[in-house]
């Protein structure tokens, strides 16, 4: 299936970067969502699955004959292409349901948006209250530990994203961010510090690198900018962020979700990432408790809000579709039916190679005896799907013997005889590739195939060549990336209804410098 992306990738400025940073922090801890996360991925096909989800017959674009990597979520993968397609926003569809999030996020309650640039991080007191939500006070200890998350949160996204870099030091520009000189030269010692660990350290990584001293600087001064730039974004919009968390936390109290998320907090506690989280953040058990039952709450609001989210209508989903077809094409394609005998030469995730199996079941053997026994139990498997290709050449029934006898358990359970959907043919891997040029549809491959996973029997089942991708095949992806906006609209919505039905005020000695700020032409970043 097509990657569809149904509004393009938000470009990283102002509280746009903050305010997806918020909603995915909410949800990291607990794995509910990415925060960060573009809107469009690239994916790995992983169409002919075993039951140990290892990939082979097609190949990933960057590899040129080589089956993808397996990887343990291949199975709930399967049947996706690795084509990607990039959909505009569809304005027809979403204008009147989608309002600018930032601008909704924080327009509505501008004396809380002004404070929030205003919070000191060294000079005062954590005690220190800024502002209350029906009540409830937020500190400045409040906004610096999630400060410092959002400092985390970044460098990690900044690791698995290099390209973000790039987003945010545009940004920088647009905000006439720069370095000082006092921050450069502290940034380049604590970097070369870092390399120096051992003797000749940095020596080694520049020649390994392959870079020169001058370019490793200006890459520690690049990524020094683009973190002030992030901090400087997070600033702008951190205190909003903490009062709708505030407000969702709140909801979810009041809709009696307190001791679901009280029991949620004790099945956390007896995995090891809580472990981790106590060493990472640095709380108490008693903090702790706190942070992870308020994180399971905000999940809880968020997700009943979702729930009354509208799916979208058959025409909604028809006009992203129009307006898209001219983009949604495929090349020459061709479509597959496999038996597998698995035989795997490394381990996987959920099976063994066929020698740890081998190691395993006699241990004794070692070196040559081991390699023999190896190959033997290779000449069985082989012989057994030689065996299964004559059956049907005979006239077998293939779909019948693929239910029946392949070893690909999830095609097994779904009862599919094997069958694996139209693929491009310039992204089969060598060993399919070559077997089934020529081949005409209802014939099998007249000999077994031989991958790294096993020994497949082929029946080519269709051909199609290049032209528009249909509504059905790309229906479900839309839909998702559809409902994806809809339900962000709905929780945007949700902050700002509650905004205006909440009590938000700012302490005294706030409401004091904002006065000031306002007065003097603006606020100041610290």
């Amino acid at each position: 299936m097509k990657n569809v992306k149904v509004m393009p990738i938000p470009s990283i400025n102002g509280t746009s970067f903050a305010v997806s940073c918020s909603l995915g922090l909410i949800l990291s801890l607990t794995g509910c969502s990415k925060s960060g996360e573009k809107t469009e991925t690239t994916k790995t096909d992983t169409s002919t699955t075993t039951s140990t989800g290892a990939n082979y017959s097609v190949k990933d674009k960057a590899s040129t004959d080589k089956a993808a990597e397996p990887t343990k979520d291949a199975p709930a993968k399967a049947n996706e292409d690795t084509s990607t397609s990039t959909i505009p926003a569809p304005t027809t569809v979403d204008e009147k349901a989608a309002p600018n999030s930032a601008k909704a996020n924080n327009d509505d309650i501008p004396q809380i948006s002004a404070a929030s640039s205003l919070v000191s991080l060294t000079s005062m007191p954590d005690s220190k209250v800024i502002c209350t939500v029906n009540g409830t006070p937020i500190t400045v200890a409040d906004y610096k530990h999630e400060f410092k998350l959002r400092e985390e949160q970044t460098q990690a996204m900044l690791t698995a994203q290099p390209e973000l870099e790039t987003s945010l030091l545009n940004d920088a520009k647009l905000n006439k961010l720069t370095l000082t000189d006092v921050e450069k030269q502290r940034l380049l010692e604590s970097a070369k510090k870092a390399q120096n660990g051992k003797a000749d350290a940095l020596r080694k990584y520049l020649k390994d690198n392959k870079i020169s001293p001058e370019q490793f600087d200006q890459k520690v001064l690049d990524i020094g900018l683009a973190l002030k730039d992030a901090a400087h974004q997070t600033q702008q919009s951190l205190l909003v962020e903490l009062v709708d968390q505030q407000i969702l936390i709140q909801y979810a109290r009041s809709k009696g979700y307190a001791q679901k998320a009280f029991n949620k907090y004790m099945e956390l506690k007896r995995t090891p990432q809580y472990k981790n989280f106590l060493n990472q953040s640095g709380f108490s058990p008693d903090d702790a408790q706190t942070q992870l039952v308020n994180r399971q709450l905000m999940i809880m609001a968020i997700d009943d809000v979702k729930k009354k989210t509208p799916q979208p209508t058959d025409k909604e989903l028809q006009q992203v579709y129009d307006l898209n077809k001219a983009n949604l094409k495929h090349g020459e394609r061709i479509r597959l039916s496999q038996i597998i005998i698995a035989a795997p030469e490394k381990d996987l995730p959920d099976q063994a190679s066929l020698r740890t199996q081998v190691s395993k079941q006699e241990p004794t053997l070692k070196g040559a005896a081991l390699d023999a026994k190896v190959k033997e139990q290779e000449e069985v498997q082989k012989n057994k799907a030689q065996a299964i290709l004559e059956e049907i050449q005979k006239g077998g029934d293939f779909a019948k013997i693929a239910n029946e006898k392949s070893d690909d358990a999830i095609a097994k359970q779904a009862k599919s005889g094997g069958d694996i959907g139209y693929k491009d043919v310039t992204l089969l891997v060598k060993e399919f590739a070559n077997k089934v040029k020529g081949i005409k549809v209802g014939e099998v491959v007249p000999e077994v195939i031989k991958t790294e996973f096993g020994y497949h029997v082929v029946k080519v089942t269709g051909r199609e060549p290049a032209g528009p991708i249909p509504m059905a095949e790309v229906k479900d992806e839309i839909t998702n990336q559809l409902m994806q906006r809809k339900n962000l609209n709905s929780v945007v919505e949700f902050l700002t209804n509650q905004h205006k039905a909440s009590q938000l005020k700012l302490a005294p000695d706030f409401q004091a410098m904002v006065a000031a700020a306002a007065k003097s032409g603006g606020t100041k970043t610290n």
